[in-house]
């Protein structure tokens, strides 16, 4: 996985991961939107999340998949108490 021009990223309702937003290097995760999620009109664009903040995303020049999540595979410590 390696990051690709925002020009080629998907533009249907997925979610990946963006940087370059405003010149920064901070990496969001964000969604191209059609129409604004509530009542306030907003043009098409990048709808993200950075730092527990929903926030429309200004210039951002890349994009990547998200990766794939951890493997499930039960834990060898029981939930309720710490090992050892």
């Amino acid at each position: 996985m390696s990051w690709q021009p925002i020009e080629t990223a998907p533009r249907d309702g997925a979610w990946v991961l963006i940087t370059g937003c405003g010149g920064t290097s901070c990496v969001l995760v964000a969604a191209w939107i059609e129409e604004s999620p509530d009542e306030n009109f907003h043009e098409p664009g990048w709808f993200g999340f950075w730092m527990g903040y929903e926030q429309w995303v200004s210039a951002p020049t890349h994009w990547m998949p998200l990766p794939s999540p951890p493997d499930q595979s039960p834990s060898p410590y029981p939930t309720n108490k710490p090992p050892g």
